[in-house]
């Protein structure tokens, strides 16, 4: 956890290859899959954050691995969605394998009774329809998302999913 906040303080820096080595160096001792999966996505985001689309490309086979590793639970499932955000802006084309990442983030979402990560998944899954310009299934999940963010007051996925629909009804 020291080593990920550190990496985390680098980066706010600017200063890349110092945060890339201590997510390395935190990737290495992760006590488990989580915090794994946590330093992989701080190196995945950070690598495709400063344009370094090869190396990022070459760890996504590791993120991938380790994702199918963790078990439901509302970190794994942030975990999804945000390697699949990752992914999307990495511009890999291939959106199917970036929803299939989103559907099982909702349906673990589901299964554990999560509204909250089911929120953040569905807004997430809203998210790559947009980008693929499927506006009426964008509509419909980030309707889905605001409506059950809003019941929880989940202020920060109520702004992120109203700024999107916003975007769709544009």
């Amino acid at each position: 956890a020291i080593l990920l906040s550190i990496g985390n303080v680098a980066r706010d820096l600017q200063q890349y290859e110092v945060a890339l080595s201590y997510y390395q160096a935190a990737q290495k001792k992760a006590p488990n899959a989580i915090a794994s999966v946590q330093a992989l996505f701080n190196q995945l985001s950070l690598l495709v954050e400063t344009n370094q689309r090869e190396k990022a490309l070459a760890l996504v086979p590791q993120v991938e691995s380790t994702l199918a590793n963790l078990s439901p639970n509302r970190s794994s499932i942030y975990a999804r969605v945000n390697v699949a955000e990752s992914l999307s802006r990495l511009s890999m084309n291939n959106p199917q394998k970036i929803g299939n990442i989103l559907a099982i983030a909702i349906q673990q979402a589901r299964q554990l009774g999560d509204t909250r990560a089911e929120a953040y998944s569905l807004t997430g899954l809203g998210k790559l329809y947009e980008d693929n310009q499927q506006w009426q299934d964008s509509k419909n999940l980030t309707e889905q998302a605001l409506q059950l963010a809003q019941n929880i007051d989940a202020s920060d996925i109520t702004a992120r999913a109203a700024w999107q629909l916003g975007r769709i009804l544009k």
